[in-house]
């Protein structure tokens, strides 16, 4: 196989590891690919509703890095953003489910380097933060 197919069947991996390690927990996770797709799977986006989960996605953020997790906020909505908004003249409730989203949603860690031990950490560490907080 091509590097890049090679690459793409990591992140498939490593996708497909967190799909069934956080399936039950008070998370959204991201929707499967449709099958006349093919999904690169460069990010894996997980909404974070603390009423659901007990935790906000920045106390999460912070928790999982804690635990030497790099997870990330990849989604801020862009008229949230200062220089947006006074471009756009717009605020937060302009927009309230772009800004929802953008302040609920946190990127786990996804490299064609990490090792299935590393996606493992990953789950149990934001499970054991998510029972923390039930």
């Amino acid at each position: 196989r091509r590097p890049e197919e090679r690459r793409l069947a990591r992140r498939q991996a490593i996708v497909a590891k967190y799909d069934a390690g956080l399936a039950d927990l008070p998370l959204t996770l991201p929707p499967p690919a449709t099958p006349d797709t093919r999904h690169a799977c460069h990010l894996y986006t997980l909404q974070i509703d603390e009423a659901r989960a007990g935790i906000t996605r920045n106390d999460l953020l912070v928790a999982m890095r804690a635990e030497n997790i790099g997870v990330g906020v990849h989604y801020e909505a862009i008229h949230t953003l200062g220089f947006y908004q006074k471009l756009l003249g717009l605020t937060p409730e302009d927009l309230p489910n772009a800004a929802w989203i953008g302040e609920h949603t946190l990127s786990m860690p996804l490299s064609t380097a990490m090792s299935d031990e590393d996606a493992d950490d990953a789950i149990t560490a934001i499970r054991t933060i998510l029972d923390w907080h039930a």
